[in-house]
């Protein structure tokens, strides 16, 4: 890694319900992280602020959309900037919805990378699933190519980062829509609890809590949402076969596990 950082602060609120969080990178400054990471070695240097507009466009689907849009963008420019001078960008806010902007500019600079998502919420919702409109619920989803576009394309021909190599740690607090979408977007095929372990890099406690995930009875909603997946893209219902192949062109297959007859 290299030891040049550039600290990008983002006072950033109106994509959430609640004001306040757009004082976080005053607070983390505060609390001394640049002081800490020159303590550790590395070059540090503060870009300062973006700030959001205050009295932008807005729509009970998007509320504020064009302060979240206006500061995605502006942070996109400031993260690809400095990637490209061959420093590590630490971005401070505290409104999810400026993930957004610096992961795009992430995946448009390295083209192939992945995302930890940690977070209790999906964070998977577009303008159409949203049942808040607030749009510190969609940057996950925009990432990935499902929307809202507005959020990551600003004319630059975003690099959507394919679900495949996104994992969510602490997820428990979804929409049910929302959660309806990352069934459909997220699921992949595989046989059996073997053919998972030992095809990725996980641990052996990770191996127990995927063992103990599909062995536990599932629920007639369990029941509603595998039906859901199995039977629809993200624009809606098509036929199974049609479903599996979608599969398929995204995640591939190293065997024949079915057949169709048309």
């Amino acid at each position: 890694m290299t030891k040049a950082i550039d600290l990008i602060g983002v006072q950033m609120d109106l994509g959430c319900g609640t004001r306040g969080v757009a004082m976080g990178p005053m607070a983390i400054r505060y609390a001394g992280i640049q002081k800490g990471l020159e303590e550790l070695g590395y070059e540090v240097n503060d870009k300062g602020d973006i700030v959001q507009i205050l009295n932008g466009k807005t729509s009970e689907s998007m509320r504020n959309f064009e302060a979240v849009v206006d500061v995605n963008e502006k942070l996109y420019h400031s993260v690809k900037e400095t990637l490209e001078a061959g420093k590590f960008p630490v971005v401070l806010g505290g409104d999810h919805s400026i993930a957004a902007g610096s992961i795009s500019a992430t995946a448009k600079h390295y083209g192939n990378i992945g995302i930890i998502w940690i977070d209790a919420h999906g964070d998977w919702n577009d303008d159409k699933s949203t049942l808040t409109g607030n749009m510190h619920g969609m940057p996950y989803s925009a990432i990935c190519g499902w929307g809202p576009a507005s959020m990551v394309d600003f004319g630059q021909k975003p690099h959507y980062v394919p679900t495949a190599h996104c994992v969510q740690v602490g997820g428990h607090d979804f929409d049910e829509p929302e959660a309806a979408r990352i069934c459909i977007t997220h699921s992949f095929p595989y046989p059996d609890i073997e053919s998972f372990s030992g095809s990725y890099d996980i641990s052996a406690d990770d191996i127990d809590l995927v063992t103990d995930i599909l062995t536990t009875p599932m629920d007639d909603y369990d029941r509603l949402i595998q039906l859901c997946d199995a039977l629809a893209w993200g624009e809606g219902v098509c036929l199974m076969e049609k479903r599996m192949i979608d599969v398929i062109r995204r995640y591939g297959a190293d065997r024949v596990f079915f057949g169709t007859d048309y």
